[in-house]
């Protein structure tokens, strides 16, 4: 996948919430985000924050690690996740990659 992983965020969603047949709000309400929040990620005009996208997955009903499989983890693509705790950054891209080898 060599497309904008940002722009394949946003088209993925808004593909996911036609496919199930659901209004803009509906996902809105159950994700406890605006509207207008969630029509900007869909329609690339944002980028989610990690708990805002979780958020969306879940209200869509998806499974979080399925969507971000779909996502391009190879060591040259544009995507890189990074999780801070306790002051530290981890990047998540290596930390999946390193789990689904041992799955």
């Amino acid at each position: 996948m060599h497309e904008n992983v940002i722009s394949f965020v946003g088209k993925r969603i808004k593909e996911l919430r036609l496919g199930r047949d659901l209004k803009l709000v509906e996902v809105a309400i159950k994700s406890s985000i605006s509207k207008g929040l969630l029509s900007r990620v869909e329609n690339v005009r944002t980028t989610p924050s990690l708990p805002v996208l979780f958020n969306i997955i879940n209200a869509l009903d998806e499974i979080q690690p399925l969507f971000l499989e779909q996502l391009d983890f190879r060591p040259n693509s544009p995507f890189c996740m990074l999780i801070k705790k306790n002051g530290i950054f981890f990047n998540l891209k290596r930390i999946l990659k390193v789990f689904y080898n041992y799955i």
